[in-house]
């Protein structure tokens, strides 16, 4: 069976406008002007993100915060992994979210994460009915939610920003998931709604672009 054949097949299934939309998308991520553009006119602007891209925005208003010596050792074990990761990276394309519910130390809620002052910040409380979907049935310790920060990576990148901010969720994704069974952690992902479930999570999906949920739950 040669390639073209396969080729035939497969277009006969598929709707030619999404792999022109995908061709497009995909050009624009890799236009050398652009790129020299963005080198030449914005570098140092990017020197000066560097020094903050491994933390993330404290929410302006929040409800409480929760130092990581709260945290059980296993889930200390989690933080500590992506902070590893994160500090390795020479810029951060990305915004963790995460959802606590049946921890034994951190009260139910969603949290974003400071790095640097080692705190989970509260902005917000699980209502499990808002989201409207059996996403939580399973039970869960934690959840993270993986969101690609549009602005930041197209400051840095261009479009090619949402590549590799897509790639660096892989990454880190694949880091959990190993600490995580090493350390009794059943994990999983369900799919959702992106834009209902970031709307939920108090989040605007114009800006922070929903990738992926990873579920962790202690054996």
């Amino acid at each position: 069976m040669n390639k073209r054949f396969m080729d035939d097949q497969y277009i006969s299934f598929i709707n030619t406008k999404k792999i022109q939309n995908v061709l497009k998308f995909y050009q624009s991520t890799v236009s050398l002007m652009e790129l020299y553009e963005i080198d030449s006119r914005k570098e140092e602007e990017k020197i000066k993100i560097k020094a903050y891209d491994n933390y993330f925005d404290i929410p302006e208003s929040y409800v409480e915060s929760i130092p990581f010596d709260a945290l059980s050792d296993k889930e200390r074990l989690v933080i500590d992994k992506m902070n590893n990761f994160f500090n390795e990276q020479e810029y951060v394309y990305i915004l963790p979210i995460f959802i606590f519910d049946e921890s034994k130390n951190i009260p139910s809620g969603i949290y974003s994460i400071d790095f640097m002052s080692q705190n989970l910040y509260k902005y917000k409380e699980l209502n499990k009915k808002d989201f409207k979907s059996k996403v939580f049935e399973k039970g869960f310790n934690i959840c993270i939610c993986y969101f690609i920060d549009l602005n930041e990576s197209i400051f840095l990148d261009g479009e090619a920003g949402f590549i590799n901010g897509a790639i660096q969720i892989g990454k880190i994704y694949e880091n959990i998931e190993w600490v995580a069974k090493e350390n009794e952690f059943h994990t999983y992902s369900e799919f959702v709604s992106q834009q209902s479930f970031a709307y939920n999570l108090g989040i605007n999906c114009r800006t922070q672009l929903f990738i992926k949920n990873q579920f962790l739950k202690e054996s």
